[in-house]
């Protein structure tokens, strides 16, 4: 599963590039490998992927230079979401659209987005940041699911971290779902169907930490 392997690579090293890496965590500079598995976190974000019939050494190593990092990599396990609260379905259609309403929210210099509740439906919207002025306010937003079940709570959302999220599920050409608890600042997860077809090449979980708004 190369391409599995250097398709995976290519998104985790836009975590473990990022500019929030502390230099006292040396260990978020490298994704780790173990088994079947692969993962890259920066604190904020979590990138987990099995790949079918992988077989790594335990071992975090830094993919810009191919260097092992060494030092413990953290308690990945404990941030997965099980016992669910709220699920949503996202269809390829759904991905591309959230896609290209962060890419128009992105592009009108919005640094965040809100995910909250709009006549029923779970929506994604610009969040005006109180230190960031913005000439007009951005009238956009993109449904992606309709609310049955769980707190319409919002959620704040750096805008690179979830555009990056959106960017990995959409290569992988395949349905998608988003997992969150009624807890508005517990980080959601984005994951694989849990069924798969001829297109999927391996399974995965994103972790995304919602921003605390202070208001």
């Amino acid at each position: 599963m190369k391409l599995a392997y250097e398709k995976a690579i290519k998104h985790m090293a836009k975590i473990t590039n990022g500019q929030s890496n502390s230099i006292s965590r040396p260990v978020y500079k490298g994704v780790r490998h173990y088994g079947n598995t692969l993962s890259a976190t920066d604190g904020h974000r979590l990138l987990y992927i099995e790949i079918e019939d992988g077989n790594y050494k335990d071992e975090i190593i830094n993919v810009k230079n191919n260097e092992v990092i060494e030092g413990v990599y953290p308690n990945i396990e404990r941030l997965f979401l099980g016992d669910e609260d709220i699920k949503i379905i996202l269809d390829t259609e759904v991905i591309k659209g959230i896609k290209n309403a962060l890419t128009c929210i992105k592009s009108a210099n919005y640094k965040q987005v809100k995910l909250m509740d709009v006549n029923g439906w779970w929506t994604i919207k610009p969040h005006e940041d109180i230190k960031m002025m913005h000439e007009e306010r951005l009238d956009i937003s993109y449904a992606i699911g309709k609310r049955v079940d769980g707190e319409p709570k919002e959620r704040v959302f750096n805008l690179n971290y979830l555009k990056q999220a959106i960017d990995f599920i959409k290569d992988r050409k395949s349905n998608a779902q988003l997992i969150m608890t009624d807890n508005s600042l517990a980080p959601v997860q984005f994951s694989d169907v849990g069924y798969h077809n001829d297109k999927d090449d391996c399974k995965f979980k994103y972790i995304i930490c919602p921003i605390r708004i202070y208001k």
